[in-house]
């Protein structure tokens, strides 16, 4: 029974996991621009407000739509910025080429019988320190741009098979719209 417990969730949670990162997922809070004919004519990027198995709630500004998922023929998702991730990403392989440069450039110096000959030679580990911080930051600021340049738009699929529930007077219906 415990072996079976097991196989469960280590099959259940990475398809969850998968089933949230489809390119087709949208959730509250995602810019996307929406394309459906004769409901929805504003052509810019709105705020995924909620989602509701037939509708979409949406918002720009403080005017707020509802669009049936069934009306929609185009949807495209803004990516998320990352450019935190490649600020760090930068930093530290900026750090670790900095850090190698000032450790392999590093001079001991030699006094020639002034005072102050050596006064600047502090020793190769302020050297590597130094190469590290000044490249790191250097791939930092990089990294930054780089990653918050890679937010692009992307196509949702809105095809398949979408089952609406409408309520009518006396009951409920169900309505099927298939796509492909």
């Amino acid at each position: 029974m415990r072996s079976v417990l097991l196989l469960v969730a280590a099959v259940a949670v990475p398809s969850a996991q998968m089933a949230a990162q489809q390119p087709g997922f949208v959730e509250p809070g995602d810019q996307v621009r929406i394309t459906a004919p004769g409901v929805f004519t504003y052509s810019g990027a709105v705020t995924v407000v909620a989602v509701r198995a037939d509708s979409l709630l949406i918002r720009r500004d403080a005017d707020r739509w509802i669009i049936p998922r069934a009306a929609i023929t185009r949807m495209e998702r803004r990516g998320k910025s990352k450019a935190a991730l490649g600020a760090v990403t930068g930093f530290f392989a900026g750090a670790l080429v900095g850090g190698f440069v000032g450790g392999a450039t590093y001079e001991e110096c030699v006094p020639s019988g002034g005072l102050f000959d050596c006064l600047g030679d502090l020793g190769p580990g302020v050297n590597i320190l130094g190469g590290a911080l000044f490249v790191g930051a250097l791939g930092a600021g990089i990294g930054a741009l780089a990653g918050a340049s890679s937010a692009g738009w992307s196509d949702v699929p809105v095809d398949g098979v979408k089952p609406t529930v409408i309520a009518q007077p006396g009951g409920y219906g169900l309505a099927l719209t298939i796509r492909f």
